[in-house]
Parts: C-alpha cells; structure tokens; sequence
C-alpha cells in the first residue's frame, strides 16, 4: 500500500489501471461512465475530510488570499465535499 497525495497521480494510477485509489467521485464521474475506471463499492462509509493548501509564510498575501476563495467558491458552487 502507497499514499499520493497528488489528485492528479491518483487518477492518472487509476486511469492506467496501475492502481486503485480513494477520489471523490466527481472527479471520475465521466471516466466511470465511459468504462475507464470502475466504481468499487465498500461496506463502510468513508468519512470526511478536511483540504488544506500550504504555501510559504512570507508569499502569503493578496494574490493567495484571491486564490483561497476561488478555490471555496468553486468548491461550493460545485459542491465537491458534500
């Protein structure tokens, strides 16, 4: 067993049938409909969790303050970790 915390390489892993992976399925909603990756069911519920960005302390300021609220609008407009 691995962890990645990369999204990207998750999919990627899963899309060439490298791996299985934990991902939201909204991010594999249309690759489970065109059969490129599989749905597996579990017999527990995965529970939530929290998304954190990091950056370095001294870049902090405007620029990633407009960023973390594109990131919240489009997390609730898309409601991605209902």
């Amino acid at each position: 067993m691995s962890t990645c915390n990369s999204l990207s390489v998750t999919v990627l892993s899963i899309l060439d049938w490298l791996a299985i992976g934990l991902v939201p399925i909204r991010v594999m909603q249309e690759e489970i409909g065109r059969g490129k990756a599989k749905q597996i069911p579990t017999s527990t519920a995965v529970p939530g969790h929290r998304v954190s960005l990091c950056c370095q302390a001294n870049e902090y300021g405007p620029s990633v303050t407009s960023v973390l609220d594109i990131i919240r609008e489009l997390i609730a407009q898309h409601r991605l970790f209902v």
